[in-house]
């Protein structure tokens, strides 16, 4: 499967960065590429993290009878892997 660029400075930032890690420059944006999506998968993970933390407290605080009720409308509006009924 082929790929052209054409972009100028796309161009010479592959040339450069390949330049700086001693690769290819094929090797290079196969790097950067992987270095983005790494680092967006795990900005993703802790913003995930973040709002199940934030969850649990919000529950925690809650009044246990309005805990329940709203469990049992959960319960009644969304089956065992969370989909709608």
């Amino acid at each position: 499967m082929a790929l052209t660029i054409k972009n100028p400075e796309t161009i010479s930032l592959a040339r450069q960065l390949a330049d700086e890690l001693e690769m290819t420059q094929t090797g290079a944006i196969t790097y950067a590429l992987r270095h983005v999506i790494d680092t967006s998968e795990a900005k993703q993970k802790a913003k995930s993290e973040r709002v199940d933390r934030l969850l649990r407290d919000i529950w925690a605080s809650a009044p246990a009878d309005e805990a329940k009720r709203v469990q049992a409308n959960m319960d009644t509006l969304y089956d065992e892997q969370g989909l709608v009924r």
